[in-house]
């Protein structure tokens, strides 16, 4: 358990906040039946807001399928 401890607002502004991004996904996916929309967060703090898989058969990156970008700091996609 972390020793780092927040509060119940805090809680609850993150709760929010991921909330917001989760409705506004849903929003785009009903607008675009035929696309897979999703997010993809990056080693590199990058949230990246995507249309379809952020990689191709091959692996390579599908920067061409970002619909919006966001720096979410302190934040990595690796794996654990």
């Amino acid at each position: 358990m972390a020793k780092v401890t927040i509060t119940s607002k805090q809680k609850a502004k993150i709760n929010r906040a991921v909330k917001a991004l989760n409705e506004v996904r849903q929003e785009v996916a009903n607008e675009n039946p035929n696309n897979d929309i999703n997010w993809y967060l990056e080693d590199c703090e990058n949230l990246n807001f995507m249309e379809d898989s952020p990689h191709d058969d091959e692996n390579n990156a599908r920067e061409d399928r970002v619909i919006h970008l966001v720096n979410l700091h302190n934040a990595s996609g690796g794996g654990w």
